[in-house]
């Protein structure tokens, strides 16, 4: 399971855990979930997910960052269209998109010593920067 915050309106996305889907929750003040208000499915298997480890949002709220394990991919999405964007290849699988500066998430935890470092980068286009590192690094 994993969700992200908006951080221009009330809401927050959750990515399932026995679901390839991400949800979307209305939030009211407080950052309760409004009483009986439905989770909204907004992300599944027909935009490509297959199983998700990490979500993002851009600073701007309007793309959501998906880390698609099984496939080695970020996928982007652009919120206002519910379009599919890009799609970043990588080359570990992802652990989780986790915030490492602005604009920038770790996308693997390096399981391995000798795996890289991948970190996205939304500060313009997206993108994944592949950070060799040994086993001694």
């Amino acid at each position: 399971v994993a969700a992200v915050f908006a951080q221009r309106a009330p809401l927050v996305y959750v990515a399932e855990a026995d679901t390839p889907r991400v949800s979307r929750i209305q939030l009211q003040e407080g950052t309760q979930a409004e009483p009986g208000a439905p989770a909204e499915p907004i992300l599944g298997t027909d935009d490509g997910i297959q199983s998700l480890s990490g979500l993002a949002l851009s600073d701007d709220d309007q793309q959501l960052f998906a880390a698609d394990r099984s496939a080695r991919v970020v996928r982007v999405y652009n919120l206002n269209s519910r379009e599919a964007g890009a799609v970043l290849p990588l080359t570990e699988s992802p652990s989780a998109l986790l915030p490492s500066g602005s604009s920038q998430f770790l996308v693997n935890s390096r399981e391995r010593s000798d795996a890289p470092l991948l970190l996205l980068d939304i500060s313009g286009p997206p993108r994944v920067w592949f950070v060799p590192m040994g086993s001694s690094q």
